[in-house]
């Protein structure tokens, strides 16, 4: 079980390589998802490991976010129904186009390969 590597070829920084760090260079991650429980276990997972970690449950709550600097990762949970997800990395790629997108997910596939850089499915096997 693993990410799919990003198609850009870059990698996602480690822990080890934020410690020490203000929170002005920190990672900034946009954290989105509707199960209210598994976005804030993903939230705390992300501020452990040194990160500033802004959260939204849909659409709106990510349109509302106020200006800020591009996100190095958008990381979009299930969302229901599939149609608002390529709403969401629409507006995301709009807002932040630098901002690299992780959508956590299961079937049905994803919007088309431009609107995201990386997916992982728990219920597909890894390589």
């Amino acid at each position: 079980m693993g990410f799919a590597p990003l198609r850009n070829g870059s990698t996602i920084r480690r822990y080890s390589d934020l410690k020490g760090r203000t929170m002005d260079d920190m990672t900034r991650i946009l954290s989105i998802g509707q199960d209210k429980q598994l976005l804030d276990t993903r939230s705390l997972l992300f501020q452990k490991a040194h990160c500033h970690v802004n959260t939204a449950h849909d659409y709106q709550q990510v349109y509302a976010l106020p200006d800020c600097d591009e996100f190095a990762i958008a990381v979009v949970g299930q969302m229901d129904p599939a149609s608002k997800l390529r709403e969401l990395t629409q507006l995301i790629r709009r807002r932040w186009p630098r901002t690299r997108i992780v959508i956590l997910s299961q079937s049905p596939p994803p919007p088309e390969d431009a609107l995201y850089d990386a997916r992982w499915d728990p219920l597909q096997p890894s390589d």
